[in-house]
């Protein structure tokens, strides 16, 4: 009796010890589940939930009390994110087949909260110790995050291919426009001022000019941009720009520039992209047509009613009878990103934002839902006004050009076009001109003209040459023989200071934008060589 009783105690404190044991394995694996970062959810062989941990809870939307007992496909939803199809759960598939199934980021899973998650799976079957499928447990983790960092990736990816397009286009595209600009240029010269004709000319070659923005745009989305400021006419400016991009629209435009408006120092591509920008939001807002009143004038700011620095400013409104803008998207119309638009990207505000910030200047906004909107900018006035500005920027007089009439030049491009048409027209106006398709063949040139004694008085030159010589390398090598060069770099690129400054230190005297006007050339042509006749 003693012994039968001994074993029974034994038997109970074994039993009691496997219970103590098996409740710290549960708690380890308890403690486990919760610890992990990713959701897991086990199932028996009919698909209903035995467990289920913290973060699972969490991603589904159920605790485990509601979970415990529940289908898995009621409590796990899951679909294809390209097609929203639902997906059959990887549960029963990992228990009919007995293997580990796998399913990508891809995945989405909508909790019974209505929230959504990308998501990775893997579901493995659970056996027996006689290898028997008993149910499976399914591993998850929330991918939404890396799924946007791959979007994003992606999206820069596509951009730095479109960057690399627009690129090319913008290059073609101005030597195209130098070309077409060239001709005009030198079909003016062979007309009378006072012929019709000229007049054509003339209006043909300021449409030429505007399409030099589009280029500017795009180079300036390939390549990025700070602002290149100068002096400029705003008055002028918001004429040509507003009229161009409401040609063929049944928008009306109204000017009031005052005659007294100070000029400004502005990078004058990047203000275009500010007024197309407006004009553009204010064109849409009136489907049915209207009318954009355009206001510029001379304000002196005190720096208390407005966030600017006390000063004289060019301030200019944009006023249509559109649809307005509710109140609640006024605080957030130029945030990155925001749009009310179907087809919108939401960068048009928050880069002329951006643009108008960096001028130092400001953009206000007045709106009220159907009532239109009036959109105010405020740019730093430069001494003297848009009159004066126009006397100083007049052509060179006859007088002035005589003075430069017998320089030689040498013309480098790697399109046989622009080197034909610059050649002319300088040829018409008196100057001795030779030609080079590349760096190579431009150097030999130079050298052979130094050396006979009959140096060049200049050299313009191309920048980029496919596979050839460009510029750069060939003015590095003139300069060893020739410290003396007088260089011009002409290029479609000059949008940002510091590649300009770069081609300083490179040893170019000056540079010209394509496509350029005569006038241009000429003056830059002047400065080089009456200042070497001068010294």
């Amino acid at each position: 009796m003693a012994n039968a009783n001994y074993k029974l105690e034994k038997e109970i404190v074994q039993r009691k010890n496997a219970e103590e044991s098996l409740a710290s394995e549960k708690e380890r694996l308890a403690v486990t589940l919760r610890s992990i970062g990713e959701g897991v959810i086990a199932v028996d062989n009919l698909g209903k939930i035995t467990l289920i941990n913290s973060m699972a809870e969490s991603i589904v939307g159920l605790t485990s009390e509601i979970a415990a007992g529940m289908d898995l496909d009621e409590a796990f939803r899951l679909f294809n994110s390209s097609t929203g199809s639902r997906i059959e759960n990887p549960a029963s598939v990992s228990i009919k087949n007995g293997e580990i199934v796998v399913f990508g980021h891809h995945t989405k899973i909508i909790s019974n909260t209505g929230h959504e998650i990308f998501a990775s799976i893997t579901c493995a079957p659970i056996r027996d110790r006689g290898e028997k499928i008993i149910g499976a447990i399914l591993a998850f983790r929330d991918m939404s995050e890396q799924k946007k960092i791959e979007e994003e990736l992606l999206k820069i990816s596509k951009l730095e291919s479109l960057s690399l397009l627009a690129s090319g286009i913008a290059h073609d595209f101005n030597n195209f426009l130098t070309g077409i600009v060239g001709n005009i240029s030198l079909a003016k010269m062979l007309a009378s001022p006072e012929d019709e004709i000229h007049k054509i000319l003339t209006s043909a070659e300021d449409i030429s000019f505007q399409a030099k923005g589009l280029t500017v745009q795009l180079l300036t989305f390939a390549k990025g941009s700070t602002a290149n400021k100068k002096l400029a006419d705003i008055g002028e400016l918001l004429k040509n720009s507003i009229s161009f991009m409401a040609r063929g629209s049944n928008v009306k435009c109204e000017f009031d520039i005052s005659d007294k408006l100070a000029s400004a120092e502005i990078d004058v591509s990047q203000i275009n992209q500010v007024v197309s920008n407006l004009v553009i939001n204010s064109i849409q807002a009136m489907p049915g047509g209207g009318t954009i009143k355009v206001v510029a004038k001379n304000v002196s700011i005190d720096g208390e009613k407005l966030p600017l620095t006390k000063g004289r400013y060019v301030r200019v409104t944009f006023s249509d009878n559109g649809s307005g803008i509710e109140e609640k998207n006024l605080a957030k119309i130029f945030d990155p990103y925001f749009t009310t638009k179907a087809r919108g990207n939401g960068l048009g505000l928050s880069s002329v934002y951006s643009i108008i910030k960096s001028h130092g200047g400001l953009i206000t906004v007045d709106s009220k839902p159907g009532t239109g909107a009036t959109f105010a900018i405020y740019l730093p006035a430069a001494d003297g006004t848009a009159a004066e500005l126009k006397t100083e920027a007049r052509p060179s007089t006859a007088k002035e050009k005589k003075a430069v009439m017998n320089g030689k030049i040498l013309i480098m491009d790697d399109e046989e076009l622009i080197r034909n048409i610059t050649s002319q027209l300088l040829n018409h106006l008196g100057f001795e001109t030779m030609t080079a398709a590349d760096g190579a063949e431009a150097l030999e040139i130079y050298k052979a003209a130094l050396d006979s004694g009959a140096p060049f008085d200049a050299v313009i030159t191309d920048l980029t040459v496919p596979g050839g010589m460009g510029g750069v390398e060939m003015l590095q090598n003139i300069i060893r023989f020739d410290p003396e060069v007088k260089a011009i770099a002409a290029s479609g690129y000059f949008s940002d200071q510091s590649k300009i400054e770069d081609f300083e230190k490179a040893g170019f005297k000056e540079y010209i934008t394509k496509p350029f006007k005569i006038n241009e050339l000429v003056r830059t042509l002047q400065k080089l060589i009456n200042k070497d006749n001068q010294g």
